[in-house]
């Protein structure tokens, strides 16, 4: 049986202290990062974006948990720097063409 994964909400990270909260889920053995990115479209509210992924990358090695609030994800896959040890999530009804997204999102799962 697989074992239960916890992935830390960065929306509720303390951004003044970045640096020692991602320390702090280190020392914890956080499995994931999990950023909500959302646009602003999909849902009125705009969240973590790509140059705040870019820091965490530089900051740590923990994986991301990209959960993507946004329109047309497929066209935006290739701006998050995804790694293979990343989870995606894609909301079915953000996109006409599901399958096209999802074939695009197994490309950095590969």
């Amino acid at each position: 049986m697989p074992k239960g994964m916890i992935a830390a909400s960065m929306m509720c990270a303390n951004l003044v202290n970045l640096k020692e909260v991602v320390r702090l889920f280190e020392a914890e053995q956080i499995e994931y990062l999990h950023i909500d990115v959302m646009d602003g479209s999909f849902v009125p509210n705009l969240g973590l974006g790509v140059d705040y992924i870019r820091a965490l990358r530089e900051l740590t090695s923990i994986p991301l948990d990209l959960h993507l609030m946004v329109e047309r994800p497929d066209e935006k896959l290739s701006w998050l720097g995804i790694q293979k040890e990343d989870n995606i999530i894609i909301h079915y009804e953000s996109t006409r063409q599901l399958q096209k997204v999802l074939e695009e999102a197994r490309k950095y799962q590969a």
